[in-house]
């Protein structure tokens, strides 16, 4: 059965604090995470892939800790208080970034014993929960979440950091051409930097590469027609736990191509011009690095009708000079999340 890994934050030291004492509280804090049957698991057993930077960030350790699977993440500060030692202990579990803080005065004498039981107060129960399930983060009960306590609690999955989505869904045309033209294919990729606002909301500065399909058949004729988007915007992010809940603007290049072709003849026609895009979605984290979601949004290209007057096959028995191709879907799909 593998022991709960907890993720030991180097500590912050008041400059009176001796290297002696800080050794003694070190270890004092180690034996009694291992006497609780926890795994204590410091700065450099994470080196490779965060630096003491990131570990002294909230949202970095948690970041950390969930990477390696650990329980939740241990914090501490300490200085010289009086004859003895003023400790302040913090534990944040990496489920939803959860925390819990005591602060103990400690005498020389009474480290190793004032230690233990501050480590135990903070964490037999959770140790105790992940060691019955045999598992460590993943099986650990979480207690029940209030609204409260995700709005004043920093949430990890709103740290600043390089994002991206994939879209692909379903394109259904708007405009007056609905009744021929039918529901295609739409594809894009999203990539940006999220900036986070406060604990629970993050803004994503982004660029959007849109494109979609529709096919189309008018008396007898079949035709197309696609969107080409190059949009840039924002994304603005609700975090609910692993839950995200997001809307936001585009604008930018639109590039609208149509075609139709009948009896050997065809014609098609390009439109450019200015385009924007609003989406609206949901992704839950399944890991820190990704995500599972969906999306709707609405794309308008502000192009001219397409003349079609070309395609004139029987004499002018039809005649497409005034015949419109939608500039504008309404799209669904899914949309899963990458964090870099």
């Amino acid at each position: 059965m593998a022991a709960p890994k907890i993720l030991i934050v180097p500590p912050v030291v008041g400059e009176s604090v001796s290297a002696a004492q800080r050794a003694q509280l070190d270890q004092a804090i180690i034996t009694a995470l291992r006497d609780l049957g926890a795994e204590p698991i410091g700065a450099q057993a994470v080196a490779t892939f965060a630096n003491e930077q990131t570990l002294r960030s909230r949202s970095g350790s948690i970041a950390v800790a969930q990477r390696i699977g650990a329980l939740a993440v241990l914090r501490y500060t300490v200085k010289v208080q009086g004859a003895g030692l003023g400790v302040q202990v913090a534990v944040y579990f990496t489920k939803l970034g959860k925390a819990v803080m005591l602060e103990r005065e400690m005498a020389a004498s009474t480290i190793e014993g004032q230690s233990k039981a501050v480590i135990e107060e903070l964490l037999r129960e959770r140790v105790e929960q992940a060691l019955d399930a045999g598992d460590d983060n993943r099986a650990a009960a979480e207690p029940p979440v209030r609204l409260a306590t995700i709005f004043r609690e920093e949430n990890p999955y709103a740290a600043k950091g390089l994002v991206g989505w994939l879209f692909i869904g379903a394109a259904v045309p708007l405009g007056d051409d609905g009744d021929v033209v039918k529901a295609g294919l739409r594809t894009g990729a999203e990539l940006g930097y999220q900036l986070r606002l406060a604990k629970f909301q993050s803004l994503v500065i982004d660029g959007l590469l849109g494109f979609s399909y529709n096919g189309a058949k008018v008396n007898g004729m079949d035709g197309g027609g696609s969107l080409l988007t190059v949009l840039f915007g924002a994304r603005y992010q609700i975090h609910l736990g692993r839950v995200a809940i997001w809307l936001g603007p585009h604008f930018g290049f639109g590039l609208l191509h149509a075609s139709y072709s009948a009896l050997g003849f065809s014609d098609s026609a390009i439109g450019a011009g200015f385009a924007m895009n609003f989406a609206f979605g949901a992704d839950v984290s399944i890991t820190r690095w990704f995500a599972a979601g969906v999306f709707f949004d609405v794309t308008k290209t502000f192009v001219s009708a397409l003349d079609l007057s070309g395609l004139n096959p029987i004499g002018g028995g039809f005649d497409f000079t005034n015949s419109k191709f939608s500039a504008a879907t309404f799209s669904i799909g899914v949309a899963p999340k990458f964090s870099f």
